[in-house]
């Protein structure tokens, strides 16, 4: 079976083209990405990942060219079973769909088109489908078993793990669940239980959607108990004007500094490392740190922006002792104070954050497939534990991270 995909200039794409068709069932010999240039990255490494599935397809890249004439003759000479037309550009698509000599041509809807550039996976299976574009059927997904010889134990980040539960909805109604650990207090355990259901979105602040109007005409300073709470999901409600208005603080980074490099003990102290963790994915190029830190420190760098900058500059926090000195000195605020529940919410975050406070579980259909053991090391990255060896779908994310250069090799 020769499956060939479109290049892009995201590696992304076409690797995310590739592994939807391997789970519709299709075990390709060779793999060819049709591209306009030489991409910039090596493609080469997907045959790793795709060994993961005991597949060792060779992969080459076919250069045709840029345009429709270029496309349609350079396509006599490419020999194909089947072509995946979702990434590149619209002409790559219909010169394949017209000129090839492909038996399928297939193409993958998702409702949302911006989130097609997250790794294969991310984007639940029920907002994806597959069409053959020679009869405009559905194409049903088949997800296939791994290798049984793989290592049980994989590292994937956030984004990763989100894939991870999304994968294991192919096979059945997929439960995440967690265990308290008998070396975490219950107040400690129920309290984090709260901030990681908050961090992914499965509780969320009332007052989120004022931010999210605000930010049409505002940038934002966020209080240190923002980037606990929220993390990186803050960054979803400050976009707006195709421009990131949430500005990073010198006071709040010179006490998450503090608070994350304290040798003092804290009954609550992974809190300040979720919260440093968030700042530093939010702001890469991090602020000097101020010697001064602490509300009156905050409100201070708020009051000197207002005058650099022509838009408003907003104030986020938690704590409504800061609110009112805020207000009382002529600096608008939003005051995140009343949690509402959510349907909808980010597993990764969930259980990368969760992984502090408690064991857990992913089953399907009440069978455990993998599990995260609860640890007190604050790594980067959350180990996963694969129960179901017919299924390593933890490997399967780890490989592809490494490829798509999310994160190192172990």
């Amino acid at each position: 079976m020769i499956l060939g995909v479109l290049g892009s200039d995201k590696l992304v794409t076409p690797t995310n083209a590739v592994l939807t068709e391997v789970f519709t069932g299709v075990r390709p010999s060779r793999v060819v990405i049709l591209a306009e240039e030489q991409p910039r990255t090596d493609v080469t490494g997907l045959g790793e990942v795709l060994s993961v599935f005991g597949l060792n397809p060779e992969v080459s890249v076919k250069v045709l060219g840029t345009g429709i004439k270029a496309w349609r003759d350079g396509l006599r000479d490419v020999e194909l079973d089947l072509a995946d037309v979702t990434p590149g550009r619209k002409y790559m698509a219909y010169a394949v769909l017209a000129y090839s000599r492909a038996r399928d041509v297939r193409y993958v809807y998702l409702k949302e088109e911006s989130k097609g550039y997250h790794m294969f996976g991310y984007v639940p299976f029920d907002e994806v489908t597959v069409y053959d574009m020679r009869t405009g059927e559905e194409v049903p997904f088949d997800p296939p078993k791994t290798r049984g010889d793989l290592p049980k134990k994989s590292t994937l980040t956030p984004e990763g793990l989100t894939s991870l539960v999304n994968l294991y909805s192919l096979l059945g109604k997929v439960e995440v669940s967690t265990e308290p650990d008998p070396g975490v207090k219950e107040d400690i355990y129920e309290e984090g239980e709260r901030l990681c259901k908050t961090r992914a979105g499965f509780l969320r602040f009332r007052e989120e959607e004022e931010i999210r109007k605000l930010a049409e005409t505002s940038y934002f300073m966020a209080d240190t108990n923002v980037y606990i709470n929220l993390g990186s999901r803050i960054s979803r409600l400050v976009w707006a004007n195709r421009s990131f208005r949430l500005l990073p603080s010198r006071s709040v980074y010179r006490e998450l500094s503090g608070k994350t490099g304290s040798t003092q003990k804290d009954e609550f102290p992974v809190k300040f490392h979720l919260g440093m963790q968030a700042f530093r994915e939010l702001h890469p190029k991090l602020p000097e740190i101020d010697r001064r830190f602490g509300d009156i420190a905050l409100l201070h760098e708020v009051k000197a922006l207002k005058s650099d900058f022509p838009e408003n500059i907003v104030l986020i926090t938690g704590d409504k002792g800061l609110v009112n000195a805020a207000r009382s000195q002529g600096v608008k605020s939003v005051h995140l104070s009343k949690l509402i529940e959510s349907k909808e919410g980010d597993w990764g975050e969930y259980i990368s954050c969760m992984r502090f406070f408690a064991n857990v579980k992913v089953t399907v259909d009440g069978r455990e497939v993998a599990v995260v053991r609860r640890t007190t090391d604050l790594e980067q990255y959350t180990e996963v534990e694969a129960v179901d060896l017919n299924h390593n779908y933890p490997k399967v994310v780890d490989k592809l991270e490494v490829f798509l250069g999310r994160k190192k090799e172990n």
